[in-house]
């Protein structure tokens, strides 16, 4: 069974052939109600979670991180390819710095860094999955068509592990107590979305309830003032 991910898909996004076309438009609705459950699947792989849990200071640079991640996006879709380069390079040489040994789990022991391709792969995954997809996975990593794609994420899925350093960055991202009073606002709905779209086993893993009315509800409201605004406020475009 596909996971709620497979409903928020962008239709006409990319194709069978070309699972890692550039992105040329990013739903606004879909990166802001489905960002933090792409998160905490990503976490839940625990190279990725001990990585931004043990060097990771976002938490306290919300509106930073949120703006670096964002000029990524936007160099990698619609930048030239010298630009692209340039941007890889920033981005590698900061990941250089994050690496380690994981200290729980069932790989305790094994070392991880953010350099790792398959762990890219995996964040990569997630964000496609949300209607994105980036980062500097090898192209011949990529599964070959979107059939491909499902079988790869769902395997994953079947196999993630929530170790304590998903936890606690879960526990900063739901509730980004260091971020401005204007942002902090918006967290119980997003927590309410995120639970709801997390797969029943990783939701119990990570220590999260669901409330199905509340959900309902709060996708009622954003259909009802999503979906009458215009293209250009909904969209980030190229200019």
């Amino acid at each position: 069974m596909k996971l709620v991910f497979s409903r928020l898909y962008i239709k006409g996004f990319g194709n069978d052939h070309d699972i890692v076309a550039n992105v040329k438009s990013i739903g606004l609705g879909v990166l802001l109600v489905a960002g933090a459950a792409a998160i905490l699947l990503q976490l839940a792989e625990p190279g990725v979670g001990a990585g931004v849990n043990e060097h990771s200071d976002f938490a306290y640079r919300v509106l930073d991180r949120l703006r670096t991640t964002m000029t990524f996006v936007y160099a990698i879709a619609y930048g030239t390819p010298e630009e692209k380069k340039t941007i890889v390079r920033m981005i590698t040489k900061v990941h250089s710095r994050v690496s380690g040994t994981l200290t729980e789990g069932r790989d305790k022991g094994k070392p991880y860094s953010a350099l790792d391709p398959a762990l890219q792969l995996w964040v990569a995954a997630t964000l496609y999955a949300t209607g994105i997809s980036v980062l500097q996975v090898p192209v011949d990593m990529w599964p070959s068509s979107r059939e491909a794609f499902w079988d790869y994420f769902h395997h994953k899925i079947a196999t993630l592990e929530v170790t304590q350093n998903a936890r606690d960055v879960c526990g900063e991202i739901l509730y980004l107590r260091h971020a401005p009073v204007y942002l902090r606002i918006f967290m119980p709905g997003i927590r309410v979305c995120t639970s709801a779209f997390l797969p029943e086993r990783i939701r119990r893993e990570y220590g999260l309830s669901t409330y199905p009315r509340i959900y309902k509800l709060l996708e009622w409201l954003i259909k009802c003032i999503y979906r009458p605004l215009p293209v250009k406020e909904k969209i980030f475009q190229k200019a």
